[in-house]
């Protein structure tokens, strides 16, 4: 376009200068002059554009203002002054008028931001990082403010690159600032990275963040292996690793209790065993001392020689927790002063002293009624272990009961496996089924503080043959011949003022008639019994006939006891005290058979339980009180029905309060082959301390509640492991694609961390034409274009109207 104006103007200026009057020669001229301009001009700001497009526009322009002004210095010759700049100024106006019509331009805003990138720094402030194998004695977490914070430290180097966010993390996550971080104490119960550095990188955000700088020993007492965890946000992760293998270190000297294994439930008045896990280093040769407290008195200690060879070194204690209750617990390492860190040397828990298990065994004949119920009540007694064995066929015994870990195919032929057992019943067995031996195994059982008792039958006391031997000696009557004889009609048993007040008997006298009165509840009445002789002196009965007499001429005993050696002894002459049971809690009616048999090899156990359990409940607990991070929370229960009896049929739920907030419900299922037990395995999401409320029942309505408590994270855990743990942190930095740094190369890897600049371009584009519209005949028009059309067209309008007032050509 500027060069046919170019050429245009240079045809007027010749045909003035020369005079051309023809058309054909004025025609020819101007087409020459138009190619002419037209090629020159042109080649000339192509070739500028050809350089930059900017040099283009800018000899494009100059090019229109130098043949503008070419034309009026030419062909105006007669303008003079002021009225050739006019004429010149409005020319240039009208060609800017027409560059726009042509052009239709749109008006482009570019606005630019710069941002600095962001870079995460975590600082480890847990209990390990007080570990001072740093130059000079230093802590590690003193080591690292030392490099972070310290003159012209790395922080701030940092910081002029990067928007710095630093947090401080242990067992939880903590924003700080530099002076904050300067007086933090490296006190932290526990490590835990997968929530806490890995919530800061999952909460940064990726288009800005760098990457991750963990300043750590990579000690983690999470029980699980964080890398996984930590690569899931896709944040590069740049472990500094703090601290060193302290084996390595030939000045380091420390001794660590690491674990101690431990039963938190036990038996009252049984010796129980718990073992001490320690680990030294640097103190080879030295005499510790390893001792246990139970209730704060020292229960038991042991002479330890260390020794320095990885891996811990195992010792032994045991106590006698002489009472039921929940004791404090402790097991400690005696300090040497060479150690530089005391923390680890002792652990504390907690115990459940229990009342003991009474494990029976229970001897039969045949599998008769009497056996049968009897065996139901004895495994549903949630306190009692039994072993029953029923003949099936001649010298052929099946073994029953709820205690797996011992196998008999028949009577224990040795002491060593007869003393396992706390109470021995014998039901209706003939006694060609024993040797004298065994018997006197019994015997020497009783006099070392077992119990033992007969029951009634056909095939039992004196009728079984068991006149004159170990086993009547031991007996508070003397059982009579194998002619001795039955008692075959109904009778209601009626008790002695001595069974009255006995433990036996307590809570179930109601049910019984006794001298001066008559039972308050009537029971089946038994269908008859096993006559024996006389009572012994020194013996107690407890339940006579009411109308049959003894050989002595005294009312006949039924149930009798006595006191042998350091044991005692019973017997009851009747085998049908099933009828108690069924014949009442069919009809749902209270019946004393649970409590008296229950209470009766209580005091057999020398065990006697005042209050015997007679009602509804829920016992519930865990194996341990403390509980590292990672580790399976077993949680037990055992439940009574609304008779006291162990139950299968409740329903089992545990609500479990914690640190993270809403409480959770977990159902507790049943074991199968099991009376009464419930059991389940719940792993905590996180360390903290917990709550629980078992809960239990059945169609008939609940049994009751129990609570407890537990906690995970337990003390001195960030002193179990010490050592740095490189390999961690180097598959860490893998993993995440970032890099693994150590203190002593921080510098250098903070010259070669660069800020990558993040420029963001915001470009507003305006259409000039489309900005403004409207319609006519059905079309739209651009106000714009008309207006621009409107000026050109008065711009050329002037002009020629000035030119013609001053007679220009």
């Amino acid at each position: 376009m500027l060069g046919l104006a170019a050429g245009l103007n240079l045809f007027f200026w010749l045909k003035n200068r020369y005079g051309v009057r023809s058309w054909l020669g004025a025609g020819g001229l101007c087409v020459a002059c138009l190619v002419a301009g037209a090629a020159v001009v042109g080649g000339l700001i192509l070739g500028a554009a050809a350089l930059s497009p900017l040099l283009g526009w800018a000899f494009a322009a100059l090019a229109l203002v130098g043949v503008v002004a070419m034309a009026y210095l030419w062909g105006a010759r007669r303008a003079a002054g002021r009225a050739a700049i006019l004429l010149l100024a409005l020319r240039l106006l009208a060609i800017g008028a027409l560059a726009l019509l042509y052009f239709e331009p749109t008006l482009r805003f570019i606005r630019q931001t710069v941002e600095r990138s962001k870079l995460l720094v975590l600082v480890d402030t847990s209990g390990s990082m007080k570990t001072n194998d740093g130059p000079g004695g230093l802590t590690r977490l003193d080591w690292v403010r030392s490099e972070l914070l310290g003159r012209r430290g790395a922080l701030a180097e940092l910081e002029d690159s990067f928007e710095v966010e630093l947090h401080a993390f242990a067992d939880t996550l903590q924003t700080v600032d530099a002076d904050t971080l300067a007086d933090l104490r490296p006190e932290g119960p526990a490590t835990t990275f997968a929530p806490t550095v890995g919530d800061a990188a999952t909460k940064a955000d990726k288009s800005r963040t760098v990457g991750a700088l963990v300043f750590t020993d990579g000690v983690d007492n999470s029980g699980h292996d964080p890398v996984d965890q930590l690569a899931k946000p896709g944040l590069p992760i740049f472990p500094v690793a703090v601290g060193s293998k302290l084996r390595e270190k030939g000045d380091f000297k420390d001794i660590a209790l690491t674990r101690v294994d431990y039963e938190r439930y036990v038996a009252a008045n049984n010796q129980t065993e718990i073992i001490a896990h320690v680990d030294a280093v640097g103190l080879k040769g030295r005499r510790v001392s390893v001792l246990f407290r139970f209730d704060g008195k020292e229960q038991d200690r042991r002479s330890l020689t260390l020794d320095d060879f990885p891996g811990t070194q195992s010792v032994t204690l045991s106590y006698t927790p002489p009472k039921k209750g929940s004791f404090e617990c402790s097991v400690e390492v005696t300090e040497d002063p060479g150690e530089r860190i005391t923390d680890n040397n002792k652990k504390e828990f907690d115990v459940q002293v229990t009342e003991p298990d009474i494990k029976v065994l229970l001897v039969e004949g045949v599998p008769r009624a009497e056996y049968k119920w009897l065996v139901r009540a004895l495994q549903m007694d949630p306190n009692v272990s039994l072993v029953a064995l029923v003949q099936v066929r001649r010298g052929v015994f099946n073994q029953q009961g709820n205690v797996k870990d011992i196998k008999l195919s028949g009577f224990p032929t040795r002491y060593e496996t007869l003393k396992r057992f706390n109470v021995i019943v014998l039901g209706d067995i003939d006694r060609s089924f024993f040797t004298t031996e065994q018997l006197r195994n019994i015997q020497k059982l009783v006099e070392a503080g077992g119990g033992f008792l007969m029951v009634g039958g056909y095939s039992t006391l004196g009728p079984g043959g068991y006149a004159g031997t170990p086993a009547e000696e031991i007996l508070p009557v003397r059982l009579g011949d194998k002619n001795i004889g039955q008692e075959k009609d109904p009778f209601g048993p009626r008790l002695t003022a001595d069974g009255e007040s006995h433990p036996i008997f307590s809570g179930v006298t109601r049910f019984f008639a006794t001298s001066e009165a008559g039972a308050q509840r009537q029971l089946p009445p038994l269908l008859g019994c096993t006559r024996v002789g006389s009572l012994k002196t020194g013996a107690t009965a407890l339940v006579v006939h009411p109308s049959r007499a003894g050989a002595d001429g005294k009312p006949l005993v039924v149930a009798a006891v006595q006191r042998y050696g350091r044991g005692r002894t019973m017997v009851f002459a009747a085998d049908t005290t099933w009828r108690w049971y069924l014949g009442l809690r069919g009809r749902g009616r209270d019946t004393p058979y649970v409590r008296f048999w229950g209470q009766s090899l209580r005091w057999l156990a020398s065990q006697e339980v005042k209050e015997f359990e007679e009602k509804p409940g829920v016992t519930a607990y865990t194996d341990r009180r403390h509980y590292e991070p990672g580790s399976t929370v077993r949680i037990y229960a055992r439940v009574r029905d609304q008779q006291g009896q162990a139950t299968n049929q409740a329903d089992v739920t545990a609500l479990i309060s914690g640190p993270a907030g809403s409480p959770s419900s977990r159902q507790i299922p049943y074991i199968p082959g099991s009376t009464g037990k419930y059991e389940v395995d719940f792993s905590p999401p996180s360390p903290g301390d917990y709550k629980m409320v078992v809960k239990a029942e059945t169609l008939q309505g609940p049994l009751g509640a129990a609570e407890l408590e537990f906690c995970v994270g337990r003390p001195n855990l960030e002193f179990d492991k010490l050592d740095l743990d490189d390999q961690m942190l180097k598959r860490l930095a893998l993993k995440t694609e970032g890099e693994y740094v150590t203190l002593v190369g921080l510098r250098n890897f903070v010259r070669r961390l660069k800020s990558e600049q993040q420029k963001e371009q915001t470009i507003t584009t305006i259409d000039v034409w489309g900005a403004e519209s409207f319609s006519i005949f059905g079309q739209t028009i651009s106000l714009y274009l008309v207006l621009a059309f409107l000026a050109f067209s008065v711009l050329v309008a002037t002009e020629w109207i000035l030119r013609k007032r001053r007679q220009l050509v």
